[in-house]
């Protein structure tokens, strides 16, 4: 028997219940926590991971812009796109090759854009078009109002704009059709020249593309990838992925293609071929003022020959009839003596009426002698200023100057069409690290959402 106030004790079968019961709930605990470390483990791994595989992305984006914009600047500085390299981050190899590594090396020497950090770490394949655009070549060939091109056009000028005419070759030039009336009636005929592009045609394949489809292409591959990640960019065909193929455990590149179209429009090909031809033609129109100035200035000349040789006419026509008056005078004097003898002797009178008309003669002839040396005096006069109007039109033709310079400075904008001028004082190009050894694990890349 218990004494009062003293608990009962519970049997020992229903103590060992409760002790199992409170250490079910503490395994269970125990359970519960564990699954959530785990759970917050693998949380944090996945979230690392992700952020991982996004910083690669941004880096090979980073990479891709600066590789595309360093094609670009080499190609406006040197007139033709880089060459391949033969090695990864090497130097351009230009042994007829279209397809290889981007020419880092060579790039980093001539392009304005800030290099990433990514630039010597990542693997980026590079494909040009083989249509000569590696090339430094003459191609512009400067057109007149006709559509011809001009004569004696130096071809040892190479820029921009002969790229711009190697990318119009493949991408092919715009025909339009203008309409003139021609006697009363509608005449539609094609325009002389075109400096638009003809839109890209579809391409042969929906997947790649190939090298006579495009200008040129890059494809940056993902840090420690290999080659079969890169699909066809690391292939030795003449092909390259599309831009639009979705990255994957299987497919890990970032790839940029240009085609005629846009880098033709992109670089203001066609403005910078009209404003050459435009100088082409105002050049001939100045040279043909200058021949036309040419022309007046030799006939201004000749009249002036005209009119001298006028004069010296003028002047022995003039002696000629001065002798002649003179000779008149004398003449006349002598039949005046000859009328006085014979007035003054009667059996000589009938000569006077003889010796009278021979003086009535004599004067008429040197009235009109006179009236001749007049006419002939006002003559000299006239001729002589009409010659010193024409030697002074002569003259100040001379003193005008057609310009001429048009053929040297379409020379000067030919050479510096789409040209970068890197100023003197350009602080020279960061050196190029030793690349580093990629790693041998590759970095999943989650699956884009379906």
């Amino acid at each position: 028997m218990t004494t009062e106030g003293q608990g009962r004790r519970s049997p020992p079968w229903r103590q060992g219940r409760i002790r199992a019961r409170e250490r079910g709930v503490a395994a269970i605990a125990m359970a519960l926590l564990s699954m959530g470390l785990a759970g917050a483990a693998i949380v944090s791994f996945l979230l690392t991971r992700s952020e991982e595989a996004q910083t690669q992305v941004e880096n090979q984006a980073d990479v891709l812009a600066w590789a595309d914009q360093a094609v670009r600047d080499y190609a406006m500085v040197n007139g033709r796109l880089p060459c391949p390299a033969t090695s990864r981050n090497g130097f351009e190899s230009c042994n007829g090759a279209i397809k290889g590594w981007l020419p880092v090396r060579t790039l980093l020497g001539s392009s304005a854009t800030a290099r990433p950090e990514g630039v010597t770490h990542l693997p980026i394949r590079y494909i040009t078009n083989g249509a000569g655009m590696s090339t430094a070549s003459s191609a512009f060939m400067p057109r007149l109002e006709s559509g011809a091109p001009m004569e004696d056009y130096p071809t040892n000028i190479v820029s921009g704009t002969d790229l711009c005419e190697k990318v119009l070759a493949v991408g092919g030039r715009q025909s339009f059709q203008v309409s003139s009336m021609v006697e009363g009636v509608e005449v539609q005929r094609p325009l002389p020249r075109s400096w638009l592009v003809q839109a890209d045609v579809p391409l042969a394949s929906a997947t790649w593309i190939h090298s006579n489809e495009l200008v040129y292409g890059v494809a940056v591959a993902a840090q420690g990838a290999s080659d079969s990640a890169s699909g066809l960019n690391a292939s030795s065909g003449n092909r390259f992925e599309l831009p639009t193929r979705q990255k994957s455990h299987q497919y890990q590149d970032l790839v940029r293609v240009v085609r005629p179209f846009e880098f033709y429009n992109h670089f203001g090909c066609g403005t910078t071929a009209a404003s050459l031809d435009t100088m082409a033609v105002a050049h001939m129109w100045s040279g043909v003022n200058e021949g036309t100035r040419e022309g007046v200035i030799g006939f201004a000349d000749k009249i002036v020959d005209i009119v001298r040789y006028g004069l010296i006419a003028d002047g022995i026509f003039l002696v000629t009839q001065t002798a002649d008056l003179a000779n008149g005078v004398y003449n006349n004097g002598g039949n005046v003596i000859k009328m006085a003898q014979a007035a003054s002797v009667p059996w000589l009178w009938h000569w006077v009426p003889v010796h009278a008309q021979g003086i009535v003669t004599a004067v008429i002839g040197m009235t009109l002698t006179v009236v001749d040396l007049a006419i002939s005096s006002l003559n000299i006069v006239m001729d002589t200023m009409y010659m010193a109007a024409y030697q002074a039109a002569a003259d100040e033709l001379g003193a005008f100057q057609v310009w001429t310079g048009g053929l040297p400075m379409l020379e000067a904008a030919h050479r510096l069409s789409h040209s970068v001028i890197v100023p003197e004082d350009a602080p020279p190009p960061d050196p190029l690290p030793t690349p580093e050894p990629p790693p041998d694990v590759i970095v999943p890349v989650p699956r884009a959402p379906t």
